[in-house]
């Protein structure tokens, strides 16, 4: 799906409130960081826990103040932000990253989803619509400005590769919940689309991603587009 964004527009009326939205902001120069820090106070549901502007000081307050999301905009340096991004990883953190691209760095997108990023904008058309991507993705949605195209490569490798082989093997429930994933939705929409608790949707999705050994939503949504899962929707049907 070639669209703005690679995720569902999600209804924020949809989602459950828990309180505010803690975002961190990282990178970018004092003008980007300035408004995204008023963009978010007007949204009424973010609350900005804190803003750097180095690698270092990026990874030292995410660390402490653990939010829901970090936003990094990628001229702190496209090695800076994946190294952010793995740092956060590797603390086992539930800090989501959505970065923020330059024109220059549009190219890094693969690159940050493997490094774990759950959402990729370009900051040129995304600005505008960044609190309520923020929202979506800390729902548990996936938000892309264009198709990642990890497929490139992957695709030559389907046949003997042993994740393709492993989507082979879910169920039609499983695939469903995958192809959900992949459109953006939350746990709880997709227990509301197959008639299901949002503990065994959660219950369902460990399990696929223990079988295809896949450790994050942004993961399994690419490696199931490579695979063809997407593509079997109309076969299967509903």
């Amino acid at each position: 799906m070639q669209a703005r964004a690679k995720a569902t527009p999600v209804s924020t009326e949809a989602l459950t409130e828990t309180g505010p939205i803690k975002v961190h902001i990282a990178g970018g120069d004092f003008l980007t960081r300035l408004g995204l820090a008023q963009l978010f106070a007007t949204a009424g549901f973010i609350e900005v826990s804190g803003i750097s502007r180095t690698e270092t000081e990026a990874i030292r307050r995410v660390q402490n103040d653990h939010p829901d999301i970090a936003v990094v905009d990628t001229e702190i340096g496209v090695e800076a932000c994946a190294a952010i991004l793995r740092a956060i990883k590797l603390s086992g953190s539930r800090t989501k990253v959505v970065v923020l691209s330059s024109v220059e760095a549009l190219d890094s997108m693969d690159a940050m989803i493997e490094a774990g990023a759950s959402s990729f904008l370009d900051k040129r058309s995304m600005l505008e619509d960044i609190a309520s991507i923020v929202r979506i993705v800390s729902a548990g949605g996936v938000v892309f400005d264009s198709k990642p195209q990890l497929s490139r490569t992957a695709a030559t490798r389907r046949l003997g590769n042993p994740q393709f082989e492993r989507f082979q093997t879910l169920n039609i429930r499983d695939r469903r919940i995958v192809r959900a994933i992949a459109n953006g939705l939350t746990n709880a929409q997709i227990g509301h689309l197959l008639h299901i608790s949002e503990a065994t949707v959660k219950a369902h999705l460990a399990q696929i991603m223990r079988s295809v050994g896949i450790d994050n939503r942004v993961q399994l949504a690419v490696a199931a587009d490579n695979a063809g899962v997407l593509e079997e929707e109309e076969t299967e049907g509903s």
